[in-house]
């Protein structure tokens, strides 16, 4: 499964899903668009596979939808790897 994460074709079959859901705002769908483009994503996969240390996870917290409640979510810092983390 771990080969997966340096498949193209699956970051591309993760765009379209993600876009067909609506899950993505206009700015997100860039980023990963020009992320899938530029093969960001294969230094990850790289160090994922070789089983390098990322460091420990920041813990955030977010508002939730429709609530007033939040919601702890644990997030790593990757430049401009994860989408939802606004650095």
């Amino acid at each position: 499964m771990l080969e997966r994460l340096a498949d193209r074709s699956e970051w591309e079959r993760f765009y379209e899903q993600k876009l067909a859901g609506g899950h993505l705002s206009f700015r997100e769908a860039e980023e990963l668009r020009n992320f899938i483009d530029t093969a960001g994503y294969l230094p990850v996969a790289w160090r994922i596979q070789n089983g390098d240390f990322f460091g420990m996870p920041e813990k955030r917290t977010i508002n939730k939808i429709h609530s007033g409640k939040k919601r702890v979510k644990s997030a790593r810092r990757f430049r401009r790897v994860i989408l939802h983390s606004r650095a």
